[in-house]
Order: structure tokens, then sequence, then C-alpha cells
């Protein structure tokens, strides 16, 4: 019988450094895995999953997957050998740590259907999930933002420069619709903004065109919802066009927010 203070010092033969592995059937998963390596090269290894056993995932402690499903649920085809490995294997994977980005199109059946694969394998093996497993439809960018800040403050990765001082908003429901003006109420995940007088949005969608937008909340917000009003007099100002997307949005709408104003004057 293993001794449980034995089962806590596992010793992997990496080390601390985390597995940071893909499989990408176009090179999205790659680039987004990629992204991340960047900042985190002293202490990830980038590898893809074509191009390791699964005994390799023996040798870490915390694991992150970004895997693309193709056709009918199935593995990009460079990386099914390893798919088929993993569900013929025992290896195991007690103490291990991992999170997984399931990417995908909601027009298919088996939408991220080899992520949620992936995701029992690696349940099946003993390992834990940190992180709740992640949906990606189309290369959302602000669903992917939200799961680089979760491996952030789980794993202790950093985060691109740009991304440190944002939070997901999610559209909860749209108010007063006309045609010159929309209420908009936003569910703001971690946001700190009791004090808030201003919020800056922008595009979940990187756009070089789109430059960020200044709105004003509505007085007396009740957390953890946040009430603005866009207007077209506002769509008139903001010659970009991110004003022009705020009021047309609709519930589930995802976009970046940043504090701005405060009533204590920060």
């Amino acid at each position: 019988m293993t001794d449980p203070i034995d089962k806590e010092k596992r010793c992997f033969h990496n080390g601390g450094r985390i597995l940071l592995a893909f499989a990408s059937q176009t090179d999205t998963a790659k680039a987004l895995a990629t992204r991340i390596y960047e900042h985190n090269s002293s202490m990830c290894d980038l590898v893809n999953l074509a191009e390791i056993a699964p005994e390799t995932l023996e040798q870490y402690g915390r694991h992150i997957f970004i895997v693309s499903t193709f056709g009918e649920g199935e593995a990009p085809t460079e990386a099914r050998p390893f798919a088929q490995a993993l569900d013929q294997s025992s290896i195991n994977l007690d103490q291990v740590k991992f999170a997984v980005l399931a990417l995908g199109n909601k027009q298919y059946a088996d939408f991220c259907g080899f992520g949620k694969h992936l995701t029992q394998q690696l349940l099946r093996q003993g390992a834990d999930p940190r992180v709740p497993t992640t949906e990606l439809h189309c290369n959302d960018a602000a669903v992917f933002s939200h799961w680089w800040q979760k491996l952030s403050e789980t794993f202790g990765i950093a985060l691109e420069p740009d991304m440190s001082d944002w939070e997901v908003a999610t559209v909860m429901d749209t108010e007063e619709r006309t045609e010159s003006a929309l209420d908009l109420v936003f569910y703001i995940q971690c946001l700190e903004h009791e004090q808030a007088t201003a919020l800056r949005f922008k595009p979940k969608r990187k756009n070089p065109n789109l430059e960020p937008f200044v709105a004003e909340i509505n007085p007396a917000p009740s957390n953890p919802f946040t009430r603005i009003r866009i207007t077209t007099d506002h769509t008139k100002v903001d010659k970009s066009g991110t004003a022009k997307l705020l009021l047309s949005a609709q519930p589930g709408d995802k976009w970046h927010v940043q504090v701005t104003g405060s009533k204590n004057g920060d």
C-alpha cells in the first residue's frame, strides 16, 4: 500500500516545467500555443502531440493542451497516432495537473470532440483538471484571453502585456433598444468596479482599425452587473466603429473591458 506522504513527493523528470502541447490541422492551435510559449519559454516546453508518445506526459507535473478537432470529432490528422496510443495506454498521470483548450466549429455535430475526448483520457489516467476544459469556437479572441488569464492564475504563467489589465465582459441582456440608443447589461468577472464610473471597451477580435471606446457606467450599478448606454451620438464621435459594434450587441457577445474612471479619481 502506498503511503500518502510518499504520494505527495512524486518527482517528475522535467521538474517544475510545464508541458505546452498542441494538435493542429490548419496551424491555429499551434499559433495559439506559440503565443503563450513566447511569453513563457523559461517555464514551458512547446511540443507537437504528433511528435511524442503518451509516455512523455509522465515526465511533467503540469500540462497545457491546445487541440483542434478535425471532421466529426476526430483528432487532427498528424496527431491521430498519439490519440490512438493514448486510448490504449496505461500511463500514470497521478498528481498531474492539466488544462485543455478545445478548438472547433459549431457547425459540426461533435463540436470540439477531440478536446473533450482528450480530457476524458487524461482523467482516466488519473490527471487533475485544474482549469475546466474550455471550448473555443472559430478562434474567439475573448474566450482565449479569458482562458489564458485562468492559466495565469492556476499555473503562474505570464500574460501578454496587453492582457494584464483587461477583463472579459459578457453581454447578459439588452434593454430599451431603440433606433438611436441601447442599454447594455454586462457581467464582468473578477472586475472590481464598485467605484468605477467609466469603462474602456475593445472588440473581442483584434482589428487594427478599431480603437477602444470609453463609455460611462449608468448610476448605481448592481454588482456583478454593469449597465451602460450606447447611442447613435457615440457612433458619430467614435470614427473607428467600436461604438457602432456595441450598438448592435446581442446577449452572449463578449468584449474586453478596462476601468478608466473611478469615484476616487484613480
